[in-house]
């Protein structure tokens, strides 16, 4: 009984270890894609199959075109330089080009 006990706990603290580590990896895997809680959580459930998940997920920030600065993805408009996001993505490379050619710049 008490050899039991024992190997229980051993598990249980093998198992508790192995999430902690997880989570703080998947934390740190996940502070580059600004998704912390998320590889927190597939870190510590997954480990290293969790870590992949964020690594090769979207990012939640977007870069403005306009000052390349990182915003929200549900932003409507750049909160330092005022370019319509929604629409400067809209625009194909196509109508970038043939406004720079119109402007003479070719």
């Amino acid at each position: 009984m008490i050899g039991t006990s024992l190997a229980a706990a051993t598990w249980l603290g093998w198992l508790v270890a192995w999430a902690l580590t997880g989570a703080a990896f998947g934390a740190i895997v996940g502070v580059a894609r600004d998704r912390v809680l998320l590889g927190v959580a597939l870190g510590a459930l997954l480990g290293p199959i969790g870590w992949i998940i964020v690594a090769r997920s979207r990012s939640a920030l977007l870069e403005c075109p306009g000052c390349s600065r990182l915003i929200s993805r549900a932003a409507q408009v750049c909160p330092r330089c005022g370019t319509n996001v929604r629409g400067a993505q809209a625009r194909s490379t196509r109508s970038a080009m043939r406004r720079v050619d119109r402007a003479g710049h070719w």
